[in-house]
């Protein structure tokens, strides 16, 4: 039966449908295939997965760099917890999976698009990804799947956390040098960038500089014109600023020594300068310093030099002078009370002793006095030396004093320390008409940068101050008061030693002076004498009386005839016998041919062929408990303890005074085992 033409328009109508949507899967193949190659050609990762966050579409570069598959169909149906798995199991490190399963779930939860950041390992090499997933959904708005691209960006992380890095190292270095100085400024000469150093060294703050001009900040006027046309060449044209010192100024206006250098940085904002300055003051200052020392150097030469020379003078001078007090001595105890002589030996004496105190003055300058330092409180010398010298300047000059009797125990001899106050306060009273003296003690501490500058330790010291309100001290003058012989005053007023003898003793002590004088204002001496942590007063011994007599043998020897001459004679008015020698070989004969003849020797120190503490070692070898007794004009010759060690019983310092003499022989003498 053959259809009827409605079946046939029918079936014209469904094989017309069929050929429609056979077109239609064919135009729908081969556009799949038509993206697939376009996506497989991009560089990016592109993927989509079902609900369960299986693969249902990939790219070729996710399959080359994340999935590690040479073909795009075997991810289909797969997770990425199976491709990490897969990889672990073969040795590798890998750990993608995990951090993309994470993003996925956010995803789904919040059914919106995401951006990640996803890195991770894979097969051991570090991977970042910057990742954008979104979700989709059927007809229904049913979510059925995630859709996702990422793009590798390793490279370009890696190079911004190394710039980071480089930044921040870079601004920790600028901003952490303490001493140097760095700034910034822009095209205009603006400041942009301003480290803690330029806040210390000009002192203003980064607030307070930035966006300055720098002409108007830290450079003088009259280098204004010359740093603007600088940098203009510089920006424009490439003449690059020599580096070098410079004289800037601070906050305050004060010079800022400092040695600049710049560079010039280009950025794609314009040209910037960084300035980088080495303050250079404290280099300044120490060169100040260093000439200071060096002046303090060659004085301290000079005086050595002046002190040698003075040493030798005093040696020579004590042997003249010596007779001449001898001799005046015997004449005294020869002429009769009312003879019309008597009166010119006394001043003869008189004179001799001013000389011989002289000597000691001297001696004192050259350290070459023999002075015991002893611990002992300075309070009651200064105030004894202060009542004395009260009597002896006019009523018109004022003494106050402020002596504290806290100030620690000094290791002193009190014979110095009256010194020191009686040549200050004289020289006080001699730059005055009238007006006022002040002396003060007290006890300061020192540190180096109060010491430096005198030669000192830092540490404790009494510090006994001599004040005056006279005329003051020119700059020029200043500088040679502590030479002997120097002085300002009128022929008559004095020696020129006082300043010089107190320097001696002063260095002697290990302490230090400072001058503080103006001109119309007066002067300030300062004698700061190191406090001695240990130790106990001991006052000096009482003064001795008349002569003292004896009957001994004694072998006297001095190289000088006029002197051992007068000893000779000064020894037999004591009462004893002696025999002379002028030469330590001869001495030293006559002691060995009869050594048991003599009870004491008493020889010079200073002897031609063979020096005194030689002849008296040589002695006490061929009789050990033979007493000597050593005369000399330096002490500084032989130590306590070298004639302890010697056996030497005894030193006495030239010139000699029969009495001391007298009382000297009899303390060796009558010592209970010498």
């Amino acid at each position: 039966m053959k259809p009827s033409y409605e079946e046939l328009e029918q079936r014209i109508h469904e094989l017309e449908k069929k050929l429609i949507e056979g077109e239609k899967n064919y135009r729908d193949a081969e556009l799949y295939h038509l993206l697939h190659h376009m996506v497989d050609n991009v560089p990016d990762l592109i993927w989509a997965k079902d609900i369960e966050d299986r693969y249902l579409f990939v790219n070729q570069a996710i399959c080359d760099k994340l999935l590690m598959s040479s073909s795009t169909d075997l991810p289909l149906g797969k997770n990425d917890l199976f491709f990490a798995e897969r990889e672990r199991q073969k040795g590798h490190r890998h750990t993608f999976g995990e951090i993309c399963v994470n993003s996925d779930t956010v995803v789904k939860k919040t059914r919106m698009p995401g951006r990640f950041l996803e890195d991770g390992l894979v097969r051991g090499e570090y991977l970042i990804l910057d990742v954008h997933k979104a979700p989709f959904f059927n007809d229904s708005g049913e979510m059925i799947g995630t859709v996702g691209c990422g793009r590798d960006v390793t490279r370009e992380k890696q190079t911004d956390e190394a710039l980071r890095d480089s930044e921040k190292r870079f601004r920790e270095l600028i901003e952490g040098v303490s001493e140097i100085s760095i700034q910034g400024y822009d095209e205009e000469r603006r400041v942009i960038f301003w480290n803690p150093a330029s806040e210390k060294i000009y002192g203003y703050t980064e607030q307070e500089a930035l966006g300055r001009k720098l002409e108007g900040l830290i450079f003088p006027d009259a280098m204004r014109d010359d740093i603007i046309k600088f940098h203009h060449r510089w920006v424009a044209y490439g003449e690059k600023i020599p580096a070098g010192t410079l004289c800037l100024k601070d906050k305050e206006g004060k010079d800022v020594h400092v040695f600049s250098s710049h560079v010039l940085h280009e950025t794609q904002h314009g040209k910037e300068m960084y300035c980088m300055d080495v303050d250079m003051t404290p280099i300044h200052r120490m060169e100040k310093e260093k000439k200071e020392l060096q002046v303090q150097l060659q004085q301290a030469q000079k005086m050595e030099s002046i002190g040698i020379l003075a040493g030798g003078i005093a040696h020579d001078f004590n042997n003249i002078l010596f007779p001449i007090l001898g001799y005046t001595e015997i004449l005294l105890e020869d002429v009769p009370g009312d003879s019309p002589f008597r009166t010119s030996l006394h001043k003869i004496h008189a004179g001799a002793l001013r000389a011989s105190a002289l000597v000691k003055q001297i001696l004192t300058f050259s350290r070459q006095e023999n002075h015991t330092q002893k611990p002992m409180k300075p309070q009651p010398v200064i105030k004894e030396a202060l009542k004395l010298i009260r009597s002896t300047i006019p009523t018109t000059i004022a003494i106050k004093q402020d002596i504290r009797m806290n100030c620690g125990i000094i290791d002193a001899d009190p014979t110095q320390i009256h010194q020191i106050v009686m040549n200050l306060t004289t020289n006080a009273y001699h730059a005055m008409n009238g007006g006022e003296i002040r002396v003060s003690l007290r006890e300061v501490e020192l540190a180096e940068s109060d010491t430096i500058r005198m030669g000192m330790k830092p540490g404790v010291y009494a510090c006994l101050t001599v004040a005056d309100t006279g005329t003051g001290i020119p700059r020029e003058v200043e500088e040679k008061i502590f030479l002997p012989f120097f002085t300002t005053k009128k022929n008559g007023k004095g020696t020129g030693m006082g300043l010089a003898v107190v320097h001696g003793i002063v260095k002697s002590m290990h302490g230090g002076i400072r001058v503080d004088s103006e001109l119309g204002r007066g002067t300030d001496i300062h004698i700061y004498l190191p406090v001695v942590k240990k130790g106990s007063e001991k006052q000096p011994s009482p003064p001795k009386g008349s002569f003292k007599m004896g009957s001994e043998h004694i072998l006297l020897v001095d190289d000088e005839e006029s002197i051992i001459s007068m000893e000779k004679d000064m020894l037999a008015r004591l009462g004893y016998q002696v025999t002379a020698r002028t030469s330590s070989i001869e001495a030293l004969e006559a002691f060995r041919s009869a050594p048991d003849r003599f009870d004491l020797v008493i020889t010079d120190m200073a002897m031609p062929n063979m020096s005194g503490d030689t002849l008296s070692a040589e002695l006490i070898a061929i009789r050990p408990d033979i007493r000597v007794l050593l005369c000399t004009g330096f002490s500084e010759e032989l130590s306590g303890e070298k004639m302890k060690e010697l056996g030497i019983k005894g030193l006495i310092m030239k010139p000699i005074l029969m009495k001391d003499l007298s009382w000297k022989i009899r303390e060796v003498m009558d010592r209970p085992g010498g």
